[in-house]
Formats: structure tokens, C-alpha cells, sequence
């Protein structure tokens, strides 16, 4: 029976896992209509993904989000690897972040942080989509209730499918693909307190990874209980690693399939022998399945696909679910853009989320796969006698903890909606290019003082749930230069193309504290009250990580060669990316 009342949304997304219900997280930030429904009941009582990477936190903290997941996590510090009881190698997490470590919180609780953030009466629980097809207004969609059988139609501008290797939104358009290979090998996986005459040789705060000729066994620490006892996620690969080219995707949990606690501690007993290392309480067992494959493009006209109903791969390097949030984050600013008719091109702005994510998801895949191949093949006997060696030289394990914390991601240089500088090349002045993340700074200060002087990084000054681009005028030097008499001009050319009522972009001007003469706004700026947050200072701007450094016109500046240095424009998009640099 069909419910003859259509509902009208901005957005249905299909499927209440993390990817899912942040994207409704941030069409709800932004003020858009949207329904999500789940064909489970609740959220997941499984660990399942865990690890949660420095990029995905900066980009929650950008979205005001971060404290949902810090709160439930725990910390782990980096790696130790073994053979044969003994430490052959050591990593410890680094990187240009204020996140420098692995977060790993189970997949449970990243639901239910998000559902509480969310409200769970705005998710439509045990409902599944059944069909859609495509309008010239957007997508119409029929949802079934699970329970009563009752079914509903929905009127959305966009469709978003947010459900998993067996995607509905994917399957139920028969020009999509979802391409690649299956691994034969079946692996182990379980949440279990571990104990033994040798647990200390484990350590409690770094991942844990025991080398053997038939594979890996590894313990990923997720924190202890009220007595001291150490959780950790254990896994291992039950037999050779195997690729086969079956078209039907098995990828993770197999509830069809059973692990026993017998099968798991044998699997210790033989990876991390001699050590002797008991499972004492095992709270989830089972068995994951690896797919790698690929949809043949992420979108479709009015419908999307985002995390693993776009792509599936190896849990090597606990990437999966964090790239599914940064689809999210890419695609959600994107249509809230065209949504509010804030984009000239919204078919150029629809489609530079297919040509930013599949690059960057592809290259994780092509990567997880090879790590996969040398951690649970034939590469062991490589790691026994290479590792110890190369992973010694922090010049080489920093860069590798880098790319698996995401901290390289960078948007492609062929995204239309990048833009290049017409009067220079941005690569040979030294300032920040086109794509590059514009990492975190230390604290600026703000111009204009009232009741007290008032600091803040530059993140945390971005801070922003909307879709909005920032136009950076960055014009820091040394005392021994003048100011730059150019402020003026930007300032009164940025009000007279914008306005003081936008919400697309809005300016913030750095300058040097030993250039500002009062601490009060300049005087040709009007709207005192509604522009005070966008005059900042430099105190130090030759600093390592100021503005002036993290944008490169340092480097610019100590190049100069025509006497008065020049300042740099930077626009930043919603996410935090760079859209254009130039001087």
C-alpha cells in the first residue's frame, strides 16, 4: 500500500552509517530539507571501522564536530612490529597537525555520537529505498517501511546513497558499475581483553604487529576498563593472500560466517610465538571479507554516491571510513551551493566532486591493496630483513605516516573550480598552490580591542558549518618595511563587488602588529559592529606556522628582490582548501 502524501525534501540519502549521517549532519547545519532512512533499527552494536585520521578530525573541527568523536575515543601513538617475540621495528605518529595520532573510536560510537548530534527522531529507521527514477526537478523515490510494509513517496532534488557496498542508489541505475576484485582470503577480527605471562611486551598506547611466514597478527589497543584490563582489536589473515575476480562483493562483516575463540587465540599462539598472550574476555568475533572495487564515476544527474557505495578497499591503514567522510564533506558544501542558488555553474560545481574524490579514492585503493599484499602475502620475509632498516630513518617513516594520516591529500590540479593565478607561477614564488590544505597556524590577534585582547588560530577563526568561500588579504613583513598601501584598495573593491549582506565569501585581512598605530578598525571601513572579525594581526609573522608561513609569503618576501614587498591573496574554500593564490 502506498501512502498517497509525497513528501518534499532538498535531499533523501539512503543509509544511517557514519558517511550517511553526517552528510545529514551538515545539509541540517546549512538549513536544507532532508530525509534519511535505514533499513537497520538502530545504530550498529559492532566495532567494525575504528580508526578516525588527523585530516577527518581537522575537517569535524572545521564543521564544529570534533568533540562528538574526541570524547569517545582513544588515542593510539604509532606502531610496533615484531618477529619471533622481538621488536624489529618502531613508528611513533607525526605530522604537520594539531591531531598527530591515530583516533580510533568503534564505528558504534561514531554512530551514536552522530545520532545524538543528529536526533534520532530525524533518522526513519528500518525503511529501505525500493526504487527511483530521475525528473527534470530532481528525483522521485519510493521508501518501504520494514515493518508495517507500507510504502512512501519522496520528492527530492538530490538522491544521495549512502548505503554501503550493495548500494541501492548505485544497483537501481543500471548504467553504474562497481568493478574490481575480491580477496579469497578470509580474516580474522575481534574485540577481546588480552592477558598472558607476556602482555607487557605489548604496548598499551601503539598498534601492535607480529610478522610470520603465513601472514600478520595484529592488536590495535582501544583503551582499558575500571580494573587495567587492555581492550584491543585483534585481526589476522586465516590463510595465503589471494586475489579472485568473482563479481559478487563479499566486502566486511560475513554474519554467515563464524569465528571461534579457539581459531583466534590459535592464531596468536602462532604469530606471536614465543610470546605467550591469552584471550580472557572476547567481546565481538567474526570474520571480514576484502573487496577492492570501484564505481564507474560517483555521480549520475541528480544522484550520488559517497563512502563505500562509491568505492571499497583493504582496511590496511584504516582509511575506508574516512575517506567515505570526506566525500561527505566534498559533495555536502557543494549542493548546499546549488541548493541556495549560490553558484553561477552549478553543473561545473556538481561535477568537480567525481573529479576531485575519484583521484584521491582511487589512489587509497591502488595503495591499501599493495600494503594488504606485502602484510599478509609473500612480503614477510621482505619486512624481516628491510624493515628494521628503513623504517629507522624518520625522513622515510614521516612521509609514510603522513600519506595514512591523509595529511598529503591535496585536490587535484585539473578540478575546475581551482583556479591559477594569470599573472604568475604560484609554484616558483614559493606561495601556497591551488589544492593544497591550508594546515593550521598559531594564534593571531585580533585588531580591533574592546573589553580585552582576544586570540585565536586561524581555524578556529574559520570555524564554519556553512558553504562559504574566505578571501584572505595576507600582507605581513618585517618592521623595516612600510605597511602595505594596498589594503585600502582591497578592502574597498572587496565591499563594492560584495556587499556587506553575502554569505557566499567573506574577507579577513592579516597584518603586522608593528604596522597598526591604534588598536581600533581603519577609518574607512563603515559597519564597525559587523566587520571587527575581519581585521587580524600578525605578532610574529617570521614565525614557523604563522598566516605568513603557512601561505608561503615568507618565502616570497625573503626573495624580493623590487624593494617593497607585496601581499598575498589567498582564497580559501568552504573546506578549508585553497581555490586560488596569487600576489
Amino acid at each position: 500500500m502506498v501512502n498517497n502524501i509525497i513528501e518534499k525534501v532538498d535531499v533523501l540519502i539512503s543509509g544511517a552509517g557514519p558517511t550517511g549521517l553526517y552528510f545529514a549532519l551538515r545539509m541540517a547545519a546549512m538549513g536544507h530539507t532532508f530525509k534519511i532512512v535505514e533499513a537497520r533499527e538502530s545504530a550498529t552494536t559492532e566495532t567494525r571501522a575504528l580508526g578516525v585520521h588527523p585530516r577527518t578530525l581537522e575537517t569535524l573541527q572545521h564543521r564544529k564536530l570534533v568533540n562528538t568523536m574526541l570524547k569517545r575515543a582513544f588515542v593510539v601513538q604509532g606502531t610496533r612490529i615484531m618477529l619471533k617475540g622481538e621488536l624489529v621495528a618502531e613508528m611513533s605518529m607525526e605530522g604537520d597537525t594539531v591531531y598527530p595520532y591515530l583516533t580510533c573510536i568503534p564505528q558504534s560510537e561514531t554512530e551514536n555520537g552522530f545520532i545524538d548530534e543528529l536526533g534520532y527522531e530525524n533518522i526513519t529507521w528500518h525503511t529501505q529505498l525500493v526504487s527511483y527514477k530521475q525528473e527534470k526537478e530532481g528525483v522521485e523515490a519510493l521508501i518501504k517501511d520494514l515493518h508495517t510494509g507500507k510504502e512512501e513517496v519522496v520528492h527530492a532534488r538530490y538522491i544521495i546513497g549512502a548505503d554501503g557496498t550493495h548500494s541501492a542508489v548505485r544497483k537501481l541505475d543500471p548504467t553504474w558499475t562497481y568493478e574490481g576484485y575480491s580477496v579469497g582470503t578470509k580474516f580474522a577480527v575481534g574485540d577481546v581483553y588480552l592477558s598472558g605471562k607476556d602482555i607487557e611486551n605489548l604496548d598499551p598506547f601503539r598498534a601492535n604487529i607480529f610478522l610470520h611466514s603465513d601472514g600478520i597478527v595484529g592488536g590495535i589497543p582501544l583503551g582499558t576498563d575500571d580494573q587495567n584490563k587492555h581492550l584491543y582489536r585483534v585481526f589476522g589473515n586465516l590463510g595465503p593472500y589471494e586475489v579472485t575476480h568473482e563479481k559478487k562483493s563479499t566486502h566486511g562483516i560475513n554474519h554467515d560466517s563464524t569465528l571461534t575463540l579457539e581459531e583466534l587465540q590459535k592464531l596468536i599462539n602462532i604469530r606471536a610465538a614465543p610470546l605467550e598472550i591469552k584471550i580472557t574476555e572476547p567481546q565481538d568475533l567474526g570474520i571480514f571479507h576484502i573487496n577492492e572495487r570501484k564505481a564507474n564515476g560517483f555521480r549520475r544527474n541528480s544522484a550520488f554516491v559517497i563512502g563505500d557505495a562509491a568505492h571499497c578497499h583493504s582496511p590496511a591503514g584504516g582509511q575506508g571510513m574516512n575517506l567515505g567522510l570526506q566525500d561527505a564533506d566534498n559533495l555536502s558544501w557543494k549542493l548546499s551551493m546549488v541548493l541556495n542558488g549560490s553558484s553561477s555553474d552549478p553543473e561545473k560545481l556538481l561535477d568537480s566532486y567525481n573529479l576531485e574524490r575519484e583521484p584521491i579514492d582511487a589512489a587509497t585503493m591502488k595503495a591499501t591493496g599493495v600494503a594488504s599484499k606485502y602484510m599478509f602475502g609473500s612480503g614477510v620475509i621482505l619486512c624481516k630483513f628491510i624493515l628494521p632498516y628503513v623504517l629507522s630513518f624518520p625522513r622515510i617513516t614521516k612521509p609514510i605516516y603522513s600519506s595514512l594520516m591523509q595529511l598529503n591529500t591535496r585536490i587535484p590540479k585539473n578540478s575546475p573550480i581551482l583556479f591559477q593565478s594569470t599573472t604568475t607561477t604560484v609554484s616558483a614564488t614559493g606561495l601556497i598552490e591551488p589544492g593544497e590544505f591550508l594546515r593550521e597556524t598559531i594564534p593571531l590577534r585580533k585588531r580591533l580591542i574592546k573589553d580585552d585582547i582576544e586570540h585565536i588560530t586561524l581555524h578556529h577563526l574559520l570555524q564554519n558549518p556553512l558553504s562559504q568561500y574566505t578571501i584572505m588579504w595576507i600582507s605581513s613583513r618585517a618592521s623595516r618595511y612600510p605597511a602595505s598601501d594596498l589594503t585600502k584598495d582591497f578592502w574597498i573593491k572587496f565591499n563594492n563587488t560584495f556587499g556587506t549582506t553575502t554569505s557566499v565569501v567573506k574577507s579577513l585581512i592579516i597584518e603586522s602588529a608593528h604596522h597598526t598605530r591604534k588598536h581600533k578598525l581603519p577609518n574607512y571601513v563603515t559597519y564597525q559592529d559587523y566587520y571587527e572579525n575581519s581585521f587580524w594581526l600578525e605578532d610574529h609573522c617570521d614565525e614557523p606556522k604563522s598566516v605568513s608561513n603557512r601561505v608561503g609569503l615568507d618565502k616570497v618576501i625573503e626573495n624580493n628582490k623590487d624593494g617593497v614587498p607585496p601581499a598575498a591573496i589567498v582564497i580559501l574554500r568552504p573546506d578549508l582548501y585553497v581555490a586560488y593564490s596569487g600576489l
